[in-house]
């Protein structure tokens, strides 16, 4: 609930004005609920809806977009900001791009507080951030590992084509989408910084110690799924041993 009046505040502030808001509080135990009636009250374009338990932002996301009305959809956590131009850069691009199904933009990032996130030693801070290139280039380059994409816009029947999310990989399911919409359609990105990502210690992109063993699964899931596995020789000691790269 801290952050979602920033969060609406963004997008009420665009230059593009034609759009509405769905916000699915997904089994918050704070005060989402009613924070998110609030906005809702002062303007007609919100439209909130809730779950009674927490469902995952996968399976939250995919029950939002049959209500959704435009032929555009854009997931937005509720800890983000847009900056004014987004929605109609991302239109835009689009416009000028028919073949691409997903357009996105570089971050910057903001602390719990909103002010400029200055610790370097978080390797959220590291993720390489995507330039566009062709499609195969593309999906070479995720082969090794995930992008910074920022906040992303997709055509609604990006959806009926690609599938939805897979909710199993938490995390890394938008490493997974990415390859997938690659595999049919093209990915634009406005190589600037559109949008603010707030980095703080309750964000699920944050890996925790915890974390690591569930990590390294989801990337062995995501690299067999979609690339076929290669053998590398690989040196320990003095011995020769023949080992899977993925």
């Amino acid at each position: 609930a801290q952050w979602l009046p920033d969060a609406v505040a963004s997008v009420q502030a665009q230059t593009e004005q034609d759009f509405e808001v769905l916000i699915f509080d997904d089994g918050s135990t704070d005060d989402t609920r009613n924070v998110a009636l609030g906005l809702a009250n002062q303007d007609p374009r919100i439209v909130v809806t809730h779950s009674d338990y927490n469902e995952g932002g996968g399976m939250a996301f995919s029950k939002m977009i049959p209500k959704a009305k435009g032929g555009f959809i854009l997931p937005f956590a509720a800890d983000d900001i847009l900056r004014t131009t987004y929605i109609e850069r991302a239109l835009a691009e689009f416009a000028a791009y028919p073949t691409a199904l997903m357009v996105a933009c570089h971050p910057s990032f903001i602390d719990k507080d909103g002010n400029d996130y200055a610790n370097m030693g978080d390797p959220r801070m590291h993720i390489p951030m995507p330039t566009n290139m062709p499609r195969e280039q593309f999906l070479e380059r995720l082969k090794i590992g995930n992008l910074y994409f920022g906040v992303g816009m997709y055509r609604k029947n990006c959806f009926d084509l690609v599938g939805m999310y897979d909710n199993n990989l938490q995390w890394l399911s938008d490493w997974d989408y990415y390859i997938r919409i690659l595999k049919q359609a093209d990915i634009r990105v406005i190589e600037e910084k559109l949008c603010k990502y707030r980095l703080h210690d309750n964000a699920l992109s944050l890996i925790t110690e915890d974390k690591l063993v569930r990590q390294a699964q989801y990337v062995r899931t995501v690299r067999r799924r979609h690339y076929t596995p290669t053998t590398r020789k690989i040196v320990i000691a003095t011995p020769f041993y023949m080992g899977l790269c993925f």
